[in-house]
């Protein structure tokens, strides 16, 4: 069969570059400005604190949906209706009139959100070759970075300068901005016979991500949010398990199921995946804990925070890219396990550094650990994309859009926890505070550490790569195998 010709792969990656930085930026603003939201609304905290749980919930219920339907009908055009419905959402949040509207808002932007993270790798594959996709996913996953800093800088701005439905608001002209070099990248040519989807196991899939994303977070506040384990989160988590384990038994016997276990089922694959939960765990630990310990611990004010937390940032926008092409160009095997020693070797210093935990050794290890998470994420994402054939590359960019996100819910709900054997009551010391980060970070370690595993362990093997691009396990039909 004649191989296609690829077309300029630049608006295709311009397109996915855009939908990434919007997913981010739906998410790091809106969490700075949840007081002025609230304010604004006349509603609760506690309510909304829903803005982004809304949000996010949805993200991680239709991820690996997404990008199901990406391999069934096509990545571009799931991706452009995605952009149009974050386009409209973000509109209608910045529009609304109470909480509930906002709530709503933000529960259909999470669903346009999913479908353009749950394809963009997807989308990148597509639209580069291997000799050149680390750099591609580099340059990709380089605006999620952007737009971390670039939100949490204009939230402050709008809201002393106009107002928070501005956050909401700004992101429709760049939003417009996608759908017009979507548009002139075209789709993909028509599936002769567009994949059925199993429902069923559809809708079993979110049901058990929404509990299980439900189970990770808390509402209602005291010291006995994360103690009153049975009524809520272990509840909950039971029902996720229930979810899950129905929709594997749909699944298993399913014709068009929507987890392709063929790939599973190789240890590559799914370890590859599994050091990228781990990496996505100690990065949101990391941005987590570190306010808490400078405003807490250290006594310093949020300024010293936002200096912090965007010094680490830089290093992952402009190194995104360098690893990528560090990786195109050598394939060195032991980069991904290299690099996330890194991470595990900076929560090691944090966690037995005692007294001596200052400002700038923090900054200093942050930055080591941000350069680790830069070297491992672009060759690692890389490295999943080039496993799987033209069919799964969907369920293959879903299926990490997923476990970065559970690995974000993951990492919160953790430390929260460790942080209660420390730190009691409102009155607490700076040196519980201390304590208590500390003691997470060598928590943070420990799973740095599996991730290290994760990664090593294919390398060990001496696999060629990639091991399973050319045989994807269950082809689409009607489509090509050539890419």
């Amino acid at each position: 069969m004649a191989r296609a010709v690829r077309s300029s792969p630049a608006l295709p990656l311009l397109t996915a570059a855009i939908g990434t930085f919007l997913v981010s930026y739906g998410l790091s603003p809106v969490s700075a400005i949840l007081p002025s939201i609230a304010d604004g609304l006349q509603a609760p905290v506690t309510l909304a604190g829903w803005v982004l749980s809304a949000y996010l919930i949805t993200i991680v219920g239709f991820l690996l949906i997404a990008g199901r339907l990406g391999d069934a009908y096509g990545h571009r055009r799931v991706f452009t209706i995605g952009l149009a419905l974050y386009a409209l959402a973000a509109l209608g949040g910045g529009l609304a009139q109470s909480a509930p509207q906002l709530i709503g808002a933000r529960a259909l932007q999470g669903f346009g959100g999913a479908l353009m993270a749950g394809t963009s790798l997807a989308i990148v594959a597509e639209a580069v070759g291997e000799g050149g996709r680390g750099k591609a996913v580099g340059l990709v996953g380089m605006a999620a970075s952007l737009a971390a800093v670039i939100g949490a800088f204009f939230a402050v701005v709008f809201v002393e300068t106009l107002n928070w439905r501005w956050v909401f608001f700004s992101a429709v002209p760049l939003a417009g901005l996608g759908l017009a070099a979507a548009l002139a990248a075209g789709a993909e040519p028509a599936r002769q016979r567009p994949r059925r989807l199993d429902l069923a196991g559809g809708v079993l899939l979110f049901a058990a991500l929404l509990a299980f994303s439900l189970s990770l977070n808390h509402f209602h506040g005291g010291e006995d949010t994360f103690q009153d384990g049975f009524a809520w989160h272990t509840s909950m988590q039971g029902v996720a398990l229930a979810c899950l384990l129905a929709f594997l038994w749909v699944e298993l016997r399913s014709p068009h199921p929507i987890i392709e276990f063929g790939y599973l089922r190789q240890g590559r694959f799914t370890l590859a995946i599994s050091a990228n939960t781990t990496l996505h765990m100690t990065m949101m630990a990391s941005f987590f804990l570190f306010p808490v310990l400078t405003e807490k611990g250290l006594l310093l004010t949020p300024r010293h925070t936002a200096g912090l937390i965007i010094g680490i940032l830089i290093f992952s926008v402009v190194l995104g890219p360098i690893s990528g092409m560090v990786y195109d160009r050598t394939r060195f095997r032991l980069l991904t396990p290299a690099s996330l020693s890194f991470v595990a070797l900076g929560f090691v210093l944090l966690g037995l550094s005692g007294s001596g935990l200052g400002y700038t050794v923090v900054l200093g290890i942050g930055i080591l650990q941000s350069i680790g998470s830069a070297f491992f994420l672009t060759p690692n994402n890389t490295m999943v994309m080039n496993m799987v054939g033209p069919e799964g590359r969907g369920f293959a960019s879903g299926l990490l859009a997923t476990s970065t996100q559970l690995g974000h819910g993951l990492a919160v709900s953790l430390a929260t926890l460790v942080f209660s054997f420390s730190v009691r009551g409102e009155a607490a010391l700076p040196a519980a505070y201390l304590q208590g980060f500390q003691q997470n970070a060598l928590v943070m370690a420990a799973i740095a550490t599996l991730g290290v595993t994760c990664a090593l362990l294919p390398q060990l093997r001496r696999e060629p790569l990639p091991a399973l691009a050319a045989r994807p396990p269950a082809p689409v039909a009607g489509a090509s195998s050539d890419s």
